[in-house]
């Protein structure tokens, strides 16, 4: 039988009934339970000697060495302390130390989420960027070669007027055609630069709002599970200016964490779609370093892509679960 440490021989009598114990039955952890349902079992059910545990002990001890049980006749015979696993006397993980939720995870209700229609839209928006982008500085460029070649002809004109020795002083002053940028400007912001324009913007904006609207999503189907935030601000901060650097970690990275938590902690959720917490980091720091670094920008673009097929992924899964418990 183990001993009882020094911290639990400094455990006062008087702990409030509504501590959560762990107790071992048939060699296998239980629990948890209410400290007054624990003492009813040990005088009734459990042997005196059966080893316990609550959370601020270090070590699993037998009840009859505890003091908030030592003073409980069983009317059952002590036996034999039986093994936890490879230690007994160990005590629970910090993952176990919450208790195993059995009841059904209270999904919110949540419209399914379209993960090819956000590649769709942020591709089609990235090509039409690509496209504008080439559009406006082939324009500009030939533009501009226009008007070098408009000034250096003037130029060169003027040189020879004045290197010729047989011309006349009028003949030396050649009159240059003015230059007119405005007219290179017109050709550079034609009707389909402002199309090609209004089509880029349209399309980021509709991939961006899809984008925000998928992670509102997944942090409503987290509220029942003490979620670090809420959706309106995991969704609202980011448009702060700099402050959304920091609170992206916050939208997407501690959006993995706490999912990840949440199917730990329920049951019902063993089934559920796991997501990479590691991924989700990754993401957050390339899209800060894209500020500095162009090739952290494709990063960030690909596993931002990976990150919302797996929220996609959780979305849909809670919007199912709401449909077979309908």
């Amino acid at each position: 039988m183990p001993s009882t440490s020094p911290l639990n021989t400094a455990i006062k009598p008087n702990i409030q009934l509504h501590t959560m114990w762990y107790y071992t039955s048939n060699g296998q952890q239980a629990g948890p339970i209410s400290q007054e349902e624990l003492a009813e079992k040990l005088k009734h059910e459990l042997p005196s000697d059966t080893l316990v545990w609550r959370e601020g002990l270090t070590q699993w001890s037998a009840a009859n060495e505890t003091e908030a049980f030592k003073n409980i006749s069983s009317a059952i015979p002590p036996t034999l302390p039986q093994s936890l696993g490879a230690n007994p006397y160990i005590a629970p993980s910090s993952i176990n130390t919450q208790a195993t939720i059995t009841d059904p995870y209270p999904f919110p209700k949540v419209k399914k989420a379209s993960f090819p229609l956000l590649i769709i839209a942020t591709s089609l928006a990235l090509l039409s960027t690509a496209f504008f982008v080439a559009y406006f500085m082939a324009n500009g460029l030939s533009s501009l070669q226009v008007l070098e070649a408009q000034a250096s002809g003037g130029l060169e004109q003027t040189i020879q007027a004045q290197m010729d020795p047989h011309a006349s002083p009028e003949e030396r002053m050649p009159e240059i055609p003015e230059l007119d940028p405005m007219a290179q400007l017109k050709q550079i912001f034609t009707p389909t630069f402002f199309f090609l324009l209004a089509l880029t913007s349209g399309l980021f904006i509709w991939s961006t709002i899809l984008g925000l609207i998928y992670l509102h999503r997944g942090w409503k189907i987290l509220q029942p599970a003490k979620a670090s935030t809420t959706p309106g601000m995991a969704v609202g901060f980011l448009f702060i200016p700099l402050f959304n650097l920091y609170w992206t970690f916050i939208a997407y990275w501690k959006w993995a964490q706490d999912w990840n938590k949440a199917k730990q902690r329920y049951q019902s959720l063993q089934d559920a779609p796991s997501v990479n917490e590691n991924m989700f980091l990754g993401m957050a720091i390339c899209q800060c370093a894209s500020l500095i670094l162009s090739i952290a920008g494709l990063g960030q673009i690909v596993l931002y892509f990976i990150g919302m097929k797996s929220m996609c992924d959780t979305i849909n899964y809670a919007a199912d679960q709401n449909t077979s418990n309908a």
